[in-house]
């Protein structure tokens, strides 16, 4: 409840009509998807949250259960997670609800991380009401590629295949204008003075897919 009051009270700084379509699909008279609370362990990354089987699962380790203020909880402003409580109504919510309205799959492919990224693209244009930077974008598939990130499991096995690795390689070279390949993209990623691209103009990549979850 607490999570939703908080989406439903509309603000200038958030894609009012990215939220409404999300609160529409998870609480409209037809909504097809449903929210649940639930633990999710910390297993060296946090999970805001996560969705399958037409059910956003949101961490209950993450918010408080009570009528305080979403900007005042403790939980949610835990520096050991994350500074922003909005994150975790406006941007998680939309983007697990993403993934469902998408009918995205974890897979060790190219298309998955894309997916997520698109969600996550979501996600923040929800609660900041403008597309990620292009400095975000990056960031957020060096985070994908990160052995010690959340999306290991895939990016390894996309990156020990050809051609779903080529697709890698060409989304970070158009995001930072400069060549990629199997021998430069980690030195490139973490080479901010090597971009081409400007870092805080709008991603120059946007996700395909559906991007309202309308």
């Amino acid at each position: 409840m607490k999570l939703f009051a908080y989406m439903s009270f509309p603000r200038s700084d958030e894609d009012v009509h990215i939220v409404d379509d999300t609160l529409e699909k998870l609480l409209g008279v037809n909504s097809p998807y449903s929210v649940e609370m639930t633990p999710i362990p910390y297993t060296g990354n946090i999970t805001f949250g996560e969705s399958s089987d037409n059910v956003v699962r949101i961490n209950n380790g993450l918010v408080t259960a009570d009528n305080g203020k979403l900007e005042d909880d403790p939980l949610a402003n835990n520096p050991n997670y994350d500074d922003d409580s909005r994150k975790l109504s406006l941007e998680t919510i939309s983007h697990e609800t993403n993934h469902l309205v998408n009918g995205d799959e974890p897979a060790p492919t190219f298309g998955y991380l894309n997916e997520e990224y698109r969600a996550w693209y979501v996600g923040r244009l929800a609660a900041s009401g403008e597309p990620p930077t292009n400095k975000e974008a990056i960031e957020r598939w060096k985070w994908f590629l990160d052995p010690n990130g959340g999306y290991w499991d895939e990016a390894e096995g996309a990156l020990n295949d050809s051609e779903q690795a080529g697709q890698i390689y060409n989304e970070l070279t158009q995001l930072t204008g400069v060549q990629v390949d199997q021998s430069n993209y980690w030195q490139v990623l973490n080479d901010p003075d090597c971009w081409q691209q400007p870092s805080d103009g709008p991603a120059v990549v946007v996700p395909s897919g559906n991007l309202d979850n309308h």
